[in-house]
């Protein structure tokens, strides 16, 4: 319980759980060769964007969206035994684009 205070704690254990969060979606997404670098950097600077706009709530929501699209592709792989492209920016953009917009406005 204590982990799930400190990650909606706003302030320095926010913020070291958004980097901690992005760095191991970084990494898990070069090994898995899911992301190209490209999509990385980009799905990086989108995770700040929503960090920054939404708090590490909304941060979470994201991750959580991730981490589901990645299981639903591992499935897909296996059920189809076909690969999948690597995401790049394009997919980012779509993806998160429009909760940054949202947030943009609804901060005023």
């Amino acid at each position: 319980m204590a982990l799930i205070e400190t990650l909606f704690e706003p302030g320095v254990a926010g913020i070291l759980a958004y980097i901690g969060l992005s760095l191991l979606f970084s990494i898990f997404s070069n090994a898995s060769k899911s992301f190209s670098a490209k999509g990385i950097v980009f799905g990086n600077i989108a995770g700040f964007l929503v960090f920054a706009l939404g708090g590490i709530q909304s941060f979470v929501a994201l991750a959580a969206f991730f981490v589901l699209g990645e299981l639903a592709t591992i499935y897909s792989r296996k059920k189809t035994r076909h690969d999948h492209e690597q995401r790049t920016s394009l997919n980012i953009a779509g993806n998160a684009g429009a909760g940054i917009i949202a947030l943009l406005f609804s901060n005023y």
